[in-house]
């Protein structure tokens, strides 16, 4: 029996896990942070740095996240199109119009080594509820934090 158990543990601890988080009412940052050690394998006990053993997420509702109001003015997104004179920028803002997932793809993108950024084909946004990955979810992850604003409060 106890080799069995062991058995399974070892399997667990060694194969790719994938994981589901509601970005419903999270913090921008916060959920960077816990996604970039996840994809990285930090989480497990047998992390080496010389070995891809990160695992998988799916986050839905990434439309949802929160940032300060001026926050999504303020920081500004730069990319370069490699012709002299043709530095682009756009507000977080509207990136999150073009694209609901851009913000939270670049956050874990700056989170991650430069020589680890190939793990992010291992994360998997979704800016609603649904996504394609129900079959492969193994555990549903709870969010760093859950924001409550001021009105949500109760009088007790």
């Amino acid at each position: 029996m106890a080799l069995n158990n062991n058995l399974s543990q070892m399997l667990r601890t060694h194969s790719t896990i994938w994981f589901l988080l509601n970005g419903d009412k999270q913090i921008l940052g916060r959920v960077a942070d816990m996604l970039s050690r996840i994809l990285l394998g930090l989480h497990k006990p047998i992390y080496a740095p010389n070995t891809g053993n990160g695992d998988c997420v799916v986050v839905t509702n990434c439309k949802t996240l929160i940032m300060h109001r001026e926050a999504w003015k303020d920081r500004v997104i730069r990319w370069h199109t490699g012709y002299p004179g043709q530095l682009r920028s756009m507000t977080h803002e509207q990136a999150h119009q073009l694209d609901p997932t851009l913000v939270l793809r670049r956050a874990v993108f700056k989170l991650l080594p430069i020589n680890k950024r190939k793990f992010l084909e291992n994360l998997h946004l979704f800016p609603g509820e649904t996504h394609p990955f129900h079959s492969n979810i193994v555990s549903e992850l709870e969010g760093p934090s859950n924001f409550t604003r001021l009105h949500e409060y109760t009088a007790e």
